[in-house]
């Protein structure tokens, strides 16, 4: 058995624009993965738990409606090898919704803990994770109301930007540009 890899697939009947969003756009992640996600230095920034305190992360590639990475920090410290693992996104439209696969691996290359129970915990951690996000995904899709301060899903298209990557990310997800926009 390897200890360096999870993998999780799930098949939503959803569409792949409001899967996208679901697992993307701040104000759904918090309801399914961390309390809150705060990226304020480009693709640099932490993910906040209320029970397990902050986890610095690092977005390592967004290819919108196809993949998202990231990689966070076992420990409380900044992102770092030996003490991170990465998180991997795939995105995939089928006749009857959308596939999405998460990997997350490194866990061989930790230096800080056992890697085999790393992994486990990481395991249960990303099925209570998963089952949290296809309930959300399943509201969506059912239209349920929302509170008022959750966002409603609204997909107008989509857009090439002039700017690099990491520009664009800023653009689209802090809290004083999205005010701007």
């Amino acid at each position: 058995m390897t200890t360096d890899t999870i993998t999780r697939t799930l098949r939503l009947p959803a569409p792949l624009p409001l899967v996208w969003e679901a697992f993307t756009h701040p104000a759904f992640l918090s309801r399914w993965f961390p309390d809150s996600a705060l990226f304020t230095d480009g693709a640099v920034g932490v993910l906040r738990w209320d029970t397990h305190g902050d986890y610095p992360a690092r977005i390592d590639d967004v290819d919108p409606m196809r993949t998202f990475a990231f990689t966070w920090s076992r420990t409380h410290d900044p992102v770092r090898p030996g003490e991170s693992t990465q998180v991997r996104a795939a995105f995939h439209r089928t006749d009857d919704g959308t596939e999405l696969t998460l990997t997350e691996s490194g866990f061989d290359a930790l230096t800080d803990e056992d890697p085999a129970a790393a992994r486990k915990e990481n395991e249960q951690g990303w099925d209570e994770e998963l089952a949290e996000f296809t309930t959300l995904v399943c509201e969506l899709v059912d239209g349920r109301p929302f509170s008022p301060h959750e966002p409603t899903l609204t997909v107008l298209g989509s857009a090439r930007l002039p700017v690099p990557r990491e520009r664009a990310w800023e653009l689209l997800t802090t809290p004083e540009h999205i005010e701007q926009w």
